[in-house]
């Protein structure tokens, strides 16, 4: 049996090789990013899938290149070796290049973009950042749902639920104890037990 550091260094050796050789081809490169983020090299997968993303293969490729941004926003938001706030922040940026996150109804960049705000939630502890990822994991799931839960199978919607029983218990917490609060909380948690 391959321990995993074996698998690591055999993973980063293949990059090694591969980009001393010359270029990466597109599928090359999503393969091996795959590989990566199975033994947690987050850092190694997003700097290959960026070197790879500025080849012409991925920039004639809208669909491609989409494909590669949300992977490198995924690692980058991953890599535990870059700062907490500034690899989230940088995450974002990412995503909202080519495909605006305003404007997106792409389930997969939504999720994405709620997973970030919820981490940022967590570094910040700013309520405000859990809201965002809410609106980002409705608009998802509201994306996967009209696509019959084919590109991500339900994940945003999943996600939202949590979201909203996690605001739930906080306003619960932080003293709902308004009539206001109340039907807040328990509108939330409807929404969640709608989605599930």
């Amino acid at each position: 049996m391959t321990s995993r550091t074996e698998k690591r260094k055999a993973y980063i050796e293949s990059v090694e090789a591969l980009e001393s050789r010359g270029a990466v081809g597109a599928d090359e490169a999503l393969v091996l990013a795959k590989q990566l983020k199975s033994v947690d090299e987050f850092g190694y997968a997003w700097r290959l899938l960026t070197r790879v993303r500025a080849s012409d293969e991925v920039k004639s490729n809208p669909q491609l290149d989409l494909a590669f941004r949300q992977e490198i926003a995924l690692c980058t938001y991953k890599d535990t070796h870059l700062n907490g706030e500034q690899r989230l922040v940088r995450a974002l940026e990412i995503l909202d290049q080519g495909d605006h996150l305003a404007t997106s109804d792409n389930p997969e960049t939504l999720g994405l973009a709620g997973a970030i705000h919820k981490r940022l939630w967590q570094v910040r502890n700013d309520k405000r950042e859990l809201e965002l990822a809410l609106q980002f994991y409705r608009r998802g799931h509201e994306s996967d749902r009209k696509q019959q839960f084919v590109l991500r199978k339900g994940y945003p919607g999943i996600n939202a639920a949590f979201i909203l029983d996690l605001l739930a218990a906080l306003e619960t917490e932080d003293g709902g104890r308004s009539q206001q609060s109340r039907d807040l909380v328990a509108a939330r948690r409807e929404e969640a037990a709608n989605i599930r």
